[in-house]
């Protein structure tokens, strides 16, 4: 089988997948985050106002939802309070707040007033500046939905990726194959999502990642595919005079974040033998079938 062109591949992908059953969960769970943030926003008493903030950013979950909630009241942003964290204490990001004190209470600080931060630039500061009615607003649903469902992209995209690895191994599953997700010695005993017909004996490694927005990881993660990729290579060189076949390795990719970043998306399909989108999965079931099937010896193709 030949491997799709990246104008191919990339034409072939989908900005959005829809899986009726994984949108209903998700529903499901910005109805809890919005609940769930709204037992937390502040009720009117006598802590000052900093105390408020910092008392709501402690009570934050791992995606930050609280934060976010306050970000979405001034005109600031995740990434530059991030950086003025590391400007401030040398180290840490937005993920440090709710875990220390310290990083929180200047948090507090710069929200509450932002001339509290004379070492920050007035422009840079002013822009975290919270408005006073700012506890009336977050019970506002237009800044509450907006938060909620932001802090829930990451574990979205996740989660269509899984439905992506879940559709990839029903196939196998349906020509009568076998499939293990775990560690791989060919790759330096990295983790795949599916070692086709084992993870002892691989006959094809399978990568899924979906993306439905940018993310900063994706350079990274071609990188480290590529590695893998090399790896694997190395690997089957290795073992040219045995009686087992090559590995293949394969890439399935979708969603807006890798259509939007061409370089990171042109890497990735270069790093891999085969490259498939959700579209193309009928040819990836072709080619298992050819692979572990009709023993067509599978070869490396890029």
């Amino acid at each position: 089988m030949k491997k799709l062109s990246l104008k191919e591949m990339r034409e072939s992908m989908s900005h959005f997948l829809n899986f009726p059953d994984l949108e209903d969960e998700m529903e499901r769970l910005v109805q809890e985050g919005k609940r769930e943030a709204l037992d937390a926003t502040p009720r009117n008493g006598s802590r000052s106002r900093e105390d408020a903030i910092a008392d709501f950013l402690q009570q934050d979950d791992s995606t930050n939802k609280n934060l976010k909630m306050l970000i979405s009241l001034s005109a600031g942003s995740l990434e530059r309070l991030s950086r003025l964290i590391k400007f401030w204490f040398g180290k840490g990001t937005e993920k440090s707040i709710r875990s220390n004190a310290e990083v929180r209470r200047r948090v507090a600080k710069l929200m509450d007033n932002p001339d509290n931060e004379q070492s920050v630039p007035k422009f840079i500061r002013n822009a975290f500046a919270l408005p006073a009615n700012w506890t009336d607003l977050l019970k506002e649903d237009v800044y509450m939905n907006r938060a909620v469902r932001g802090s829930l992209v990451s574990k979205y995209s996740v989660a269509v990726g899984l439905k992506i690895e879940e559709v990839v191994g029903e196939i196998v599953t349906e020509l009568g194959l076998t499939y293990e997700k775990g560690s791989v010695f060919a790759v330096d005993n990295k983790e795949v999502d599916i070692a086709i017909p084992s993870l002892e004996d691989p006959k094809i490694l399978i990568m899924v990642s979906y993306l439905v927005t940018t993310a900063s990881t994706q350079t990274s993660k071609a990188s480290e595919q590529n590695t893998m990729y090399d790896q694997l290579r190395s690997w089957n060189r290795s073992r040219k005079r045995e009686a087992s076949p090559n590995c293949l390795f394969v890439n399935v990719i979708d969603g807006g974040g890798w259509i939007s970043r061409r370089k990171d998306l042109e890497r990735m399909w270069k790093g891999c033998d085969y490259c498939f989108s959700y579209e193309k999965l009928d040819d990836f079931r072709q080619l298992v079938r050819e692979v572990m099937l009709e023993g067509d010896s599978p070869k490396n193709v890029s």
